[in-house]
C-alpha cells in the first residue's frame, strides 16, 4: 500500500480560476492533478469501459446486464422478486438528455414550493430563477432546432468519484523504477450505468483544476 495521494490530499485549491466553492478534503493539488486523473483513466476507467464494450462485441451483454440488475437490487436493499427474475428488458443507462431532464424536473419541484411559501427569500428566488436559465442552456445545447442530436454512447458502469480517498494504491517497481498503481477501487454509492462521458466529465470537474488540464484528459482518453 502507498499513501502519496491521500496524504497529499488538500481541502483548498484554486478550481478553474475560482476558489474551490465546496471546501473539503479530497482535492489533489493542481500542479498534479493532471499526472493523478491519467493516472485513474489508465488503469480504472479505460479497462473497466473496455471491459463493458467486449461484452457488447462478443454478444455479451446478457452478462453484463445481469451485473447491472444485481446492483440495482442490492442499491435498492430488497429481495429480488419473481417480476424482477422475468423482466428481460435492458437495463437503461444515463445520458446527457436524461440527466437535464432530472434537474428540469427537480427545478420544477423547487418553484412550485417557493410559490406555496408567501415568504420566500429574495435571494432564494433569485437563484432558483438562474438555475431554471441554466438548466434551459443545457437543453438547448444538446438540441437543434428542437431536434436531439448529441446521441449517447455504448452504456458502461461509472464510478463517478475516482478521488484518493476511494482509490487504494499500491507501488512496484518496473526496470528498476517505482510506480504507484490503482490496487483497488472503492465507494460506489454514487456509480451508474451510463454514457461513458460522463466519467471524464465528473473527473474533469472533481480532479482537474482548470481547464486545459480537463481537455488533455480528454485527449488521453481519446488516444
Amino acid at each position: 500500500y502507498d499513501s502519496h495521494w491521500t496524504d497529499t490530499m488538500i481541502k483548498l485549491r484554486q478550481e478553474f480560476g475560482f476558489p474551490e466553492p465546496h471546501p473539503r478534503w479530497g482535492r489533489v493539488p493542481a500542479e498534479h492533478a493532471l499526472e493523478y486523473a491519467k493516472t485513474v483513466v489508465r488503469e480504472v476507467t479505460i479497462p473497466l469501459h473496455q471491459w463493458f464494450y467486449s461484452q457488447q462485441s462478443r454478444g455479451g451483454l446478457v452478462v453484463a446486464q445481469s451485473l447491472l440488475r444485481d446492483l440495482v437490487l442490492n442499491g435498492t436493499k430488497r429481495e429480488p422478486t419473481l417480476a424482477d427474475e422475468s423482466q428481460q428488458s435492458p437495463v437503461v443507462g444515463y445520458t446527457y438528455e436524461s440527466m437535464v431532464q432530472v434537474h428540469k424536473e427537480a427545478h420544477g419541484d423547487m418553484e412550485s414550493l417557493l410559490q406555496s411559501t408567501t415568504a420566500s427569500e429574495p435571494k432564494l428566488v433569485r437563484c432558483v430563477h438562474i438555475l431554471g436559465l441554466c438548466i434551459q442552456q443545457l437543453k438547448q445545447d444538446c438540441e437543434i432546432d428542437g431536434a436531439q442530436y448529441l446521441k449517447h454512447l455504448p452504456f458502461v458502469l461509472v464510478h463517478m468519484d475516482c478521488q484518493p480517498q476511494n482509490l487504494i494504491f499500491a507501488k512496484s517497481s518496473v526496470d528498476g523504477m517505482s510506480h504507484l498503481n490503482v490496487s483497488s477501487v472503492l465507494d460506489w454509492e454514487e456509480a451508474a450505468y451510463a454514457d461513458p462521458r460522463f466519467e471524464l466529465l465528473l473527473l474533469g470537474r472533481k480532479v482537474c483544476a482548470n481547464l486545459e488540464q480537463a481537455e488533455s484528459l480528454w485527449q488521453f482518453y481519446e488516444s
